[in-house]
């Protein structure tokens, strides 16, 4: 791992409660635009102590960041620096592009003071702890869930995944880099295949501490248009939940945008419930 992405994963670790990923963090540290260094900037007290970072995640089309405490002043250095590498991007790329900044601030005037406005969605973050049990998973008799078979299956996942989520951003490279990151567990790695061996949809789960619980992330899970709305999301879901608090996982969260009613609907339906949410500001690099 690059020095920058462990000292992000370090300081994710120590300010858990200050941080949008923490569980799912090694996911998006895989990315193609984290192993960049120029798309990531650390800053440091007077001692040397990490106390915010900014990660341009182009795959994502958005900002990850965050500070150690509050601190509008180092938010805005933070935004203002990803504001200039955004404007040197759209120099070099010669095209337009949308990008986004999270925050948990419904008005937040940090980011309206770099130009970003605030759009009509936002992020849920749900969570759910395991205080019951979680029903097993039911799906038609000509389906069948199992791990990812390691880097055998690495291009069939990336042509569901980019099916599942109608985008080319998810790479071989990036797959392939999530199996061999330290965090991975390949027991919650979980496809879903028909008769004939066709991979139709996916479930990746991650595991770490958030403010010393062990917890569990899905994160990313998606079915084949066509396959959709026949249970099979469920399922994969149920699967990976089960197995998380097999391992002794006491909370799991999982993240839906506001107007996907189906996904929300879904997690909601098996015990998750909203815990917070991130107001997304959009600009348009023209």
């Amino acid at each position: 791992m690059n020095a920058h992405l462990a000292s992000i994963m370090q300081f994710t670790q120590a300010h858990s409660d200050r941080c949008t990923h923490v569980v799912d963090l090694p996911y998006r540290l895989c990315s193609p635009a984290a192993q960049n260094p120029d798309n990531a900037r650390i800053w440091y007290d007077s001692q040397g102590h990490i106390i915010g970072f900014g990660l341009l995640q182009w795959q994502f089309s958005v900002l990850d960041w965050a500070t150690a405490e509050p601190n509008e002043s180092l938010k805005r250095d933070i935004f203002d620096w990803a504001l200039t590498r955004l404007h040197e991007e759209r120099h070099q790329r010669g095209a337009e592009f949308g990008f986004l900044i999270g925050s948990s601030d419904a008005d937040d005037a940090e980011a309206h003071s770099v130009g970003f406005k605030r759009g009509n969605w936002s992020m849920c973050h749900l969570s759910m702890p395991f205080h019951t049990s979680v029903p097993s998973p039911a799906l038609p008799p000509d389906l069948s869930i199992r791990p990812l078979h390691g880097k055998a299956e690495v291009e069939a996942y990336v042509a569901v995944h980019r099916a599942a989520f109608d985008s080319r951003n998810m790479s071989v490279d990036w797959r392939a880099r999530t199996l061999k990151h330290p965090a991975y567990l390949p027991e919650i790695d979980f496809v879903a295949q028909d008769s004939q061996g066709k991979l139709i949809a996916f479930c990746i789960g991650w595991t770490g501490s958030v403010n010393g619980v062990k917890s569990g992330q899905i994160e990313p899970i998606g079915v084949l248009p066509e396959a959709q709305r026949q249970g099979i999301g469920r399922a994969m879901l149920l699967t990976a939940l089960n197995q998380m608090r097999a391992m002794g996982c006491e909370v799991i969260y999982i993240d839906a945008e506001s107007d996907n009613e189906a996904s929300t609907q879904l997690y909601t339906s098996v015990g998750f419930r909203e815990f917070r949410r991130s107001y997304q500001y959009s600009h348009w690099f023209e």
